[in-house]
């Protein structure tokens, strides 16, 4: 839906500081609903105040484009991380892992819990949990991005039933099934992004050139073997936790995002009381350095650069653009209409049934001039 750039806001102080503006691509600024998406997204991310939750700053329009000013964040997302180490042939930390997921954690609850104006909950899930929507610092700090697909239940008004949206190995089943969503939801993504980095094995996650449809079936029907089963020597309660977020029926997982949290720093307090930002910049810092140049990014999944904004036509009072960030394993945009996930498993079935009867009715015809003696 949109660009981001990396520019210098002014300061009061004189100093000017570094943030991230997300601008809406120019072609989608008719689309009324991809409008108010985005703006939605805006709001929604204004209100958040957590540590966990990388900060929005302003919404603004220029020259018919929307644009969000947020916070930038030194550092590289946990699909990057998780890349290079297993590129380097190791797992991450179950230490560092759980001090991770457990920030991921807080930060949902606080969005989970959030209340309007008027003391109601809000409603909101992010239903995009995974590990492209984390950002880790260079100070240790984690941060969630991009709640661009979040629904606040009593704000957004769903125009169009059982529209499917979030990346498809790290949805949960109701969310693969386009059924409504809660808090539960975000949990079942969380205990996937937990298995996925104690065993750097892929659960959902199916061939590079599987169909949405494959992932999909995955999610709601295929096993969720135990993680120790997978992983033997991941330590008792990680693995008790990983397989009570993985229960497809959502009345028995845990019900919060806290729930998941307060069992992860539990545990840690046990083995690792003193491990917290420092140590995992440490970390971080080590795993930089020994990672070859060549597995820092993988340069087949990060966006072409684009032309730079120019300051003059964009934004010319107050921000500089510096350059664009590159965004890893960005999607092209829809091209198919938003219900084609959804029932692109039905019209699949027809268009192999129709083939077959033409096959059949063809061979039929074949068979009775061959038998007949005219072929």
């Amino acid at each position: 839906m949109a660009e981001i750039f990396l520019a210098k806001a002014p300061s009061i102080q004189g100093q000017p500081r570094l943030v991230a503006i997300k601008r809406m691509h120019p072609q989608l600024g008719s689309d009324r609903a991809a409008v108010d998406m985005l703006v939605q997204e805006a709001k929604l991310c204004m209100q958040f105040d957590h540590p966990a939750i990388a900060q929005t700053f302003e919404l603004g329009h220029h020259d018919g484009i929307w644009y969000f000013v947020m916070e930038y964040v030194d550092g590289i997302d946990l699909s990057a991380l998780v890349h290079i180490v297993t590129t380097l042939g190791e797992r991450l930390d179950p230490v560092a892992v759980a001090y991770i997921v457990a920030a991921m954690a807080r930060g949902l609850d606080h969005a989970h819990t959030m209340t309007g104006a008027d003391g109601k909950p809000l409603g909101i899930v992010h239903r995009d949990v995974s590990p492209q929507n984390v950002l880790i610092s260079l100070r240790g700090e984690v941060k969630l991005i991009d709640f661009g697909v979040a629904k606040v239940a009593a704000k957004v008004e769903q125009t169009i039933a059982g529209v499917i949206k979030g990346k498809y190995a790290y949805m949960s089943p109701e969310q693969a099934a386009a059924e409504p969503l809660d808090a539960r939801s975000d949990v079942f993504s969380l205990g996937i992004c937990l298995f996925e980095l104690l065993t750097a094995q892929g659960l959902f996650r199916q061939k590079e050139n599987a169909s949405p449809f494959a992932v999909l079936h995955a999610v709601r029907e295929g096993a969720i073997p135990p993680v120790r089963r997978v992983m033997p020597d991941v330590a008792a309660p990680l693995a008790e936790l990983v397989d009570r977020c993985l229960i497809r029926d959502r009345e028995k997982r845990p019900q919060s995002a806290a729930e998941v949290a307060d069992a992860l720093d539990a545990w840690l307090a046990q083995v690792a009381p003193t491990f917290g930002a420092k140590q995992m910049a440490a970390l971080l810092a080590g795993i930089l350095a020994d990672a070859p140049e060549r597995v820092r990014g993988p340069a087949d999944e990060v966006t072409p650069p684009l032309p730079l904004l120019d300051r003059s036509s964009f934004l010319q009072s107050a921000y500089t653009i510096v350059s664009q960030v590159p965004v890893a394993r960005a999607e092209p945009l829809q091209t198919r209409p938003d219900w084609w996930p959804t029932h692109r498993a039905t019209l699949q079935f027809l268009a192999v049934g129709a083939g077959a009867l033409v096959f059949a009715a063809a061979w039929t015809v074949v068979a009775w001039l061959v038998r007949s003696g005219q072929l």
